[in-house]
């Protein structure tokens, strides 16, 4: 049935302040409205709890106990609208949980720019993003309970007598579905899944960051169903598991006081109830062995890779920045920074153990990171980037190695003889960059921008723009600067962030391979890595600057990100960022580096690329 109690009730009549209070969906006994209130806390309570499932936070199996939580808090609610208020507080609470990186916020970054301090201004942006989220979740609350749903797989069909609802101002679908009933094991997870995709866009001002199924990036297992249905699958799977639970639940309370409200989440009788569970068990075994398996057929994860050179202290005196860039003729390597262990280690660059499958083959790829930021440590950008080239003297040759963002203080199009210079550096070492750099368009307009030089020497011709900015970062919406509100954060100046953005997928072809390029925060929208898959990108790489917030879980949430893309699209992805940590990830999702935190570090790994996209790269839109 639906969400709304099934049993009959008296026809009486309402007093006028008893129909506005309904109106509204408050209860009309006495002190409703307050104890309404008491279960919207309790409801940001499990939200809260949710939101420690984040990456950073590593409690995982929360993400199957919270939702389960919030359906039997809706269940109970008397109305669609109290229903909505349940779900904000629950969405509101996860959020701040989750998003609670906000607060971690570097003021410097405001300098200049806003009127706020800010010191406050992340902790604005933190409130403002956790209640706009909240807001999609009421969406999905609202709906939930306006729909007619019965427990199970199967839709079941009722009399019309026994779908009536309890009181005359109910607000539900059951007179138009006088004869059915929705089944709540595929109506719960679609809504779900449904709301997200249409709500969180950038046209909404969406922030898909706090999305169910990156709690579960560390879950291997799970993760092999990405190539099929992608990270949005995952989260309807979680789903799927808590409306399961929360219907044994509700049938547990079934014959008690107030259990006819859970009549729209639990089954009409034990039958129903033990072959409804059996799938889901039957299902969930399926997952795991399914994921076992396609583990185990995949050459195991191995952290070999070529020998270097060892690096003396004065390792850099060769090794010169491009003479634009005013540097020194010559640079002492920095103190802070020290080859990893793995990468002297005398391996060969190629997965021990089972042999890769004929049709893959094995590239090695190094991510690099500085631990300093020039405008949040006070580090000058020809210091930042002599310190990237000595750290790209400890990457092993024929290597792709992917440099963080903005790591370059240069611009592209404007620079003649810079970037040779840098071209022949790579030579020098045999090996790839993909290099964060600036440009600028004939129209004047600034990008946020890669570009790539081969071991050969050679400077390509492509430069990827980042496509997805950061609202409020690198760019203002219209409806902010076009309006009063403009004065809320940037007063009577005009100093706001003016970034373009890009339009085109862009494929660098490093070592025979193809090398997807994405930059910041741009590993959080699956359309992305499976439009340079579909270009033909055989290696994802995003190059990051996390610098913009201080120690923080921030970072761990990122990883998540990459993961998911990997395991998605059946593709390595290299994920290095300034202050760290960095990643290597192989096509099914496991980390084989990760670096160290607010250092400098190098990593590097044999990745195996495999030439087939996953269905999931060929569906997703």
């Amino acid at each position: 049935m639906s969400l709304t109690p099934v049993k009959s009730a008296p026809d009486t009549e309402l007093a006028p302040p008893q129909m506005a209070s309904a109106a509204v969906g408050v209860p009309c006994r006495p002190g409703g409205r307050l104890r309404e209130i008491l279960w919207c806390l309790a409801a940001a309570a499990c939200g809260a709890i949710g939101g420690l499932a984040a990456p950073g936070f590593e409690q995982s199996y929360l993400a199957f106990l919270a939702p389960c939580a919030l359906l039997i808090l809706l269940a109970r609610a008397s109305e669609p609208w109290t229903s909505a208020w349940r779900g904000f507080a629950f969405g509101a609470g996860y959020n701040l949980v989750y998003l609670s990186w906000f607060l971690a916020f570097r003021p410097v970054f405001a300098q200049n720019s806003y009127v706020i301090p800010g010191e406050l201004l992340g902790g604005i942006f933190w409130i403002l993003v956790s209640a706009w989220q909240g807001v999609f979740i009421s969406v999905f609350a609202l709906l939930l309970k306006w729909l007619p749903l019965t427990g199970g797989f199967l839709p079941r069909r009722v009399s019309a007598s026994e779908n009536q609802p309890a009181r005359p101002h109910s607000h539900t679908l059951s007179h138009s579905f006088a004869h059915w009933q929705l089944p709540s094991f595929i109506v719960v997870p679609l809504l779900w899944v449904l709301v997200d995709r249409l709500c969180n866009t950038t046209q909404l001002l969406g922030f898909a960051c706090s999305a169910l199924h990156y709690s579960q990036y560390q879950n291997v297992v799970l993760l092999q169903m990405a190539p099929f249905v992608g990270g949005v699958g995952i989260s309807a799977f979680i789903m799927l598991v808590n409306t399961s639970l929360a219907a044994l639940v509700a049938y547990a309370f079934k014959d008690r006081a107030g259990g006819s409200s859970l009549a729209g989440l639990t089954m009409p009788d034990r039958k129903s109830l033990l072959l409804n569970s059996l799938g889901i068990v039957l299902l969930c075994a399926g997952v795991y062995m399914y994921g076992q398996t396609r583990l185990a057929n995949y050459p195991p994860a191995s952290t070999a890779v070529p020998a270097t050179a060892p690096v003396s202290a004065n390792a850099t005196a060769s090794t010169t920045a491009p003479a634009s860039t005013t540097a020194p003729a010559s640079a002492s390597a920095p103190a802070s920074v020290t080859a990893p262990a793995s990468t002297n280690s005398p391996a060969p660059a190629a997965f021990r153990g089972a042999a890769a499958p004929s049709s893959t083959r094995t590239v090695v790829v190094s991510a690099i990171q500085a631990g300093a930021n020039s405008r949040a440590h006070g580090v000058k950008p020809v210091s930042l980037f002599t310190k990237y080239l000595y750290l790209c003297d400890q990457c092993p040759p024929e290597s792709i190695c992917i440099w963080p963002e903005w790591s370059m203080p240069v611009n592209f199009s404007s620079t003649e003889g810079t970037l040779p210079q840098l071209a022949a550096l790579a030579a020098k070492n045999r090996q790839a960059w993909v290099v964060g750099i600036r440009d600028t368009d004939s129209q004047g307009r600034g990008f946020n921008a890669t570009c790539a030089v081969d071991k050969n020497g050679a400077l390509l011709p492509q430069v990827y723009y980042k496509q997805h900015l950061v609202p409020m970062g690198e760019y203002v919406p219209d409806w902010i600067e076009r309006t009063p509100m403009r004065y809320l954060f940037f007063g009577t100046g005009s100093h706001y962030p003016r970034v373009s953005c890009g339009d085109k997928t862009v494929v660098f072809k490093l070592q025979d391979t193809g090398v997807g390029s994405l930059i910041c925060f741009e590993n959080a929208f699956p359309k992305l890595s499976c439009q340079a898959v579909r270009a033909g990108a055989e290696i994802l790489a995003d190059s990051s600057d996390n610098a913009w917030f201080k120690r923080s879980i921030l970072s761990d949430q990122m990883i998540s990100f990459s993961v998911f893309r990997a395991a998605e699209n059946n593709r390595p992805f290299v994920f290095a960022t300034a202050l760290g940590p960095s990643v290597i990830v192989d096509a099914r999702g496991r980390i084989l580096k990760r670096s160290g935190k607010d250092c400098a570090d190098v990593i590097s790994a044999p990745v195996t690329v495999e030439p087939a996209p996953s269905l999931f790269s060929r569906w997703c839109f």
